[in-house]
């Protein structure tokens, strides 16, 4: 589907090989393994107000907490995902 957005761009890589020219206003991600590692890698591109968006399967609360220590509070929507359980979306407000 191509919608035609001017301000979004899709890259179909691994966030450690992404190359950014700078901050950016958000970054997501899916088949998120560790949150703290998403976070720290995604750390480079933050400006103090990116939102990063990782979406999990299961939420491990111990990541989550490691996790926020270096982005700040998330917040954890289940999701309803037919034919699938325990899916989930994380949102970090301000990276």
């Amino acid at each position: 589907i191509e919608l035609e957005l001017a301000n979004v761009e899709i890259e179909c890589v691994r966030l450690e090989a992404l190359r950014l020219p700078g901050a950016v206003a958000g970054i997501v991600s899916r088949a998120v393994g560790s949150l703290i590692e998403f976070v720290e890698t995604a750390s480079s591109s933050c400006t103090g107000n990116t939102r990063l968006v990782a979406m999990k399967g299961q939420v491990d609360e111990v990541d989550l907490a490691a996790a926020t220590t270096v982005a700040g509070p998330a917040q954890v929507i289940e999701l309803d995902v037919p034919t699938f359980s325990n899916r989930h979306v994380v949102i970090f407000e301000r990276c």
